[in-house]
């Protein structure tokens, strides 16, 4: 994220940027989702999150980082709809980006 520009101390900054109708457009909150999107997926933070989700060490990752897992999902629970819709709309309008590719995923 940095690399692009984006300078989030956290993911929880980044979601608070744009909640309650701050000041960020909204061209900046989709550069901002895929990005995010993009940066996970390339440094392999989904596909780990996903193999580590799918094990018996969920239990023991749940006990040491329930705090940080609980604000994750939340997070992501928020983000994936925010995202999809965006990355739809971008679609719609003939305005693809290279992170469409990930509403198939």
């Amino acid at each position: 994220m940095n690399q692009r520009g984006f300078r989030y101390s956290s993911p929880l900054q980044t979601a608070n940027r744009f909640r309650g109708g701050g000041k960020e457009s909204l061209r900046q909150e989709k550069a901002t989702a895929v990005a995010e999107a993009e940066c996970a997926r390339s440094s392999g933070f989904s596909a780990t999150a996903a193999r580590l989700g799918s094990t018996k060490s969920t239990s023991e990752l749940s006990m040491a980082y329930g705090k940080d897992l609980a604000l994750a999902e939340a997070l992501r629970k928020k983000a994936v709809p925010q995202a999809r819709v965006i990355l739809e709309g971008a679609a719609a309008a003939g305005t693809e980006t290279p992170a469409a590719s990930l509403l198939d995923k």
